[in-house]
């Protein structure tokens, strides 16, 4: 399958959804609360429906007008790529099967240190900083500044 065509799919397909996931917040005007526009539940998730289908529509657009060598050659990656992206999707996961048993922010530093590690090629002392730092300041957003607790898992 040539680029162009891959492009002009995968961008009616996220159309779609941006139209799907419109009509899905409608419920959400009828829902108590809404004191006007900027107040109501929907406001948000209409707006990066929006959002979403406008940034689809910009290359399906731009598939059909500037149109280069680039876009007739074929669309799938070399497999090393797609190896690096399952690889990237598999540790995400890792990290989401063990925030019960470790809580949000042990998997956090983790995922955090072993992206740095693996893809970044970073040396450990970086990548721990890193790992440290990150986790610092979801610690200080959500905990201390907006008052969300994060799951603790053996913690709790």
């Amino acid at each position: 399958m040539k680029k162009i065509y891959a492009e002009r799919i995968f961008s009616l397909f996220l159309m779609a959804l941006a139209v799907s996931s419109y009509f899905q917040t409608m419920e959400l005007r009828n829902q108590g609360g809404v004191t006007g526009l900027m107040t109501s539940p929907a406001f948000f998730p209409q707006w990066v429906a929006v959002l979403l289908f406008v940034c689809s529509g910009v290359p399906l657009v731009k598939t059909f007008f500037w149109a280069t060598e680039e876009s007739e050659t074929m669309a799938f990656p070399p497999p090393q790529t797609i190896i690096r992206l399952f690889s990237f999707l598999a540790i995400i996961g890792a990290a989401l099967l063990i925030i019960p048993f470790i809580g949000w922010l042990g998997a956090q530093f983790i995922l955090v240190f072993v992206l740095e590690m693996l893809f970044e090629g970073r040396k450990w002392k970086h990548s721990l900083a890193v790992s440290l730092g990150g986790v610092a300041v979801i610690y200080i957003v959500f905990e201390l500044a907006l008052g969300i607790p994060l799951p603790r898992g053996f913690l709790e």
